[in-house]
């Protein structure tokens, strides 16, 4: 699984995405995203993949509602082969190398 966070894509996309790719296998998994505005303590929000806790091999927590700067937070879960994984992701900027 790959585990990703991006912050002010096209200057308003914030997202944290969890995702086996090139393999597309499937399996439990979730996303969660929490969005600061940069300079602030208290998040904005946080949102969850709307299929978080299904067998799938994409989860995907974001929007497209902030016209200020975003620091993008990620936490991410999977099982595969029968273990539980977790990973946090940390964003300021689109992350482009990363895809």
């Amino acid at each position: 699984m790959k585990t990703l966070s991006r912050a002010n894509c096209l200057l308003f996309v914030n997202e944290s995405i969890t995702y086996d790719r090139p393999l597309f296998r499937r399996m439990p998994g979730s996303a969660a995203s929490t969005h600061h505005a940069q300079g602030e303590l208290k998040p904005r929000h946080t949102l969850g993949a709307p299929n978080n806790g299904a067998v799938w091999w994409r989860f995907r927590a974001g929007d497209q509602s902030h016209n200020e700067r975003i620091t993008v937070k990620g936490y991410h879960t999977w099982i595969f082969r029968g273990k539980v994984n977790t990973e946090n992701t940390y964003a300021v900027n689109c992350n482009l190398t990363e895809w």
